[in-house]
C-alpha cells in the first residue's frame, strides 16, 4: 500500500463480505513478489523470507446473520381480530442469543415483546393498534457481535379493520304470493361479502316465524335471500321478525375476515312489509246437493255445496259453461 522509499511497508488486504475466520487468521513466509520487486538503495533484492506473527485474536467476519420472518406471511392483513397491543411476529434466524429488531415502514416496531433468536428461531409480539388503515412493511433485522447486520425479506401487510355494512335491503313488490312462490330479499352491502354456511333473514308471517335463507351473492357486494311460501296465510302483510341477520352458525365477512355488522337497519331503515301479503292455502270447495237437470228445474237450478273462503264467490261449471 505504501512505504517504498523507507524502512517500513505497508500491505492491506480489504475483509470481503460472507468470510467467517473465528481462530484468528495467519500470514505465511516468503512475501510474494506477484510480478513486483523490492530492492534497497544499492539495488539488491530483498530476502523475502520472514518470521510470521502470530495472530489468534485478529478474528475475521464478515458474515451477515441470517434472519426471515415466516409470520405474517407476505400479503397478509392485520384485521379487527388481530389488531392488538400483541401482534404475533415470528421467524428463523442464526445468531443465538442475540435480539431481532422489527421495523414497521422502516421505523421500529411499537412495544417490541420477546424476539430473542435462539439460534434457529425466534417469536414475539408488537403493538398494531396505532398503525393507520393502510399498507404496510415489516421488516427483521439481526446484528451479530461484530457489528454485521441480516435484513429479511419485507413483508407487505395490509390493515383493515372497518367491519362491513349494510347499506340497503330490498324487499318483494308488493303484491299477492301463493303456495310454491319465493320471496327474495337483497341485502346490499358497502364490501364485497364471505359468505359460509347459511346464514338467514328472520320473518314473521301471519305471528310464525319463517327463515329467508341465504341463495347466493358470496363474493359480491349483494346477498340473496330466499323464502319459499309454505301451507300459510298472512293476509296483513309479512314482517321482519329481527333487524339482525341470523348467522345460524354461518359467517359474513369481507376478504379480510372482518365479520360484516349484522344489523339490516345499520344505515338506513327497513323497508315496510305490510303490502307483502302471502296466501299459499289452496281454497277447498265441493258440492254437496245438485239434482238431476230437467225441463222443470232448468230455469232455477240449484247447485249447494261447502267452501273455506268466506264472502268469495264459487263459480260453477257444467259441461264447460259457466253457470251464475
Amino acid at each position: 500500500l505504501s512505504g517504498t522509499g523507507s524502512n517500513a511497508l505497508t500491505f492491506r488486504y480489504t475483509v470481503e463480505t460472507a468470510l467467517s475466520d473465528s481462530d484468528g487468521i495467519s500470514i505465511s513466509s516468503p512475501l510474494d513478489l506477484n510480478a513486483g520487486t523490492i530492492k534497497n538503495t544499492a539495488l539488491l533484492n530483498l530476502d523475502l523470507n520472514f518470521t510470521p506473527a502470530t495472530m489468534l485474536n485478529v478474528l475475521v467476519d464478515s458474515l451477515a446473520p441470517t434472519v426471515a420472518i415466516t409470520t405474517p406471511i407476505d400479503t397478509s392483513y392485520i384485521n379487527i381480530a388481530n389488531d392488538t397491543a400483541a401482534f404475533a411476529v415470528s421467524g428463523s434466524c442464526n445468531e443465538n442469543g442475540q435480539t431481532v429488531t422489527i421495523e414497521v415502514d422502516a421505523i421500529a416496531a411499537s412495544s417490541p415483546v420477546g424476539f430473542v433468536c435462539d439460534g434457529a428461531s425466534f417469536a414475539g409480539t408488537i403493538d398494531t393498534t396505532g398503525l393507520a388503515s393502510t399498507a404496510h412493511a415489516l421488516v427483521a433485522k439481526l446484528s451479530d457481535a461484530a457489528a454485521n447486520e441480516g435484513v429479511s425479506a419485507t413483508i407487505n401487510i395490509t390493515k383493515d379493520i372497518t367491519a362491513p355494512i349494510i347499506t340497503s335491503v330490498t324487499a318483494p313488490i308488493d303484491n299477492y304470493y301463493l303456495g310454491s312462490q319465493n320471496l327474495d330479499f337483497i341485502v346490499n352491502l358497502d364490501d364485497n361479502t364471505t359468505v359460509a354456511g347459511a346464514p338467514r333473514i328472520q320473518l314473521d308471517v301471519n305471528g310464525v316465524t319463517r327463515y329467508a335463507d341465504y341463495l347466493a351473492g358470496a363474493g359480491s357486494s349483494a346477498l340473496t335471500f330466499r323464502y319459499a311460501i309454505q301451507a300459510e296465510e298472512d293476509l296483513n302483510g309479512i314482517g321482519f321478525f329481527a333487524s339482525a341477520i341470523d348467522l345460524n352458525a354461518g359467517s359474513l365477512s369481507d376478504n379480510v375476515s372482518n365479520p360484516i355488522n349484522l344489523n339490516l337497519d345499520a344505515t338506513i331503515a327497513l323497508p315496510s312489509l305490510a303490502n307483502v301479503l302471502v296466501d299459499g292455502i289452496v281454497p277447498l270447495v265441493s258440492i254437496t246437493s245438485a239434482a238431476n237437470i230437467t225441463a222443470a228445474n232448468q230455469l232455477t237450478y240449484s247447485v249447494s255445496g261447502t267452501c273455506s273462503e268466506n264472502t268469495r264467490v264459487v263459480n260453477v261449471n257444467i259441461g264447460g259453461v259457466a253457470l251464475t
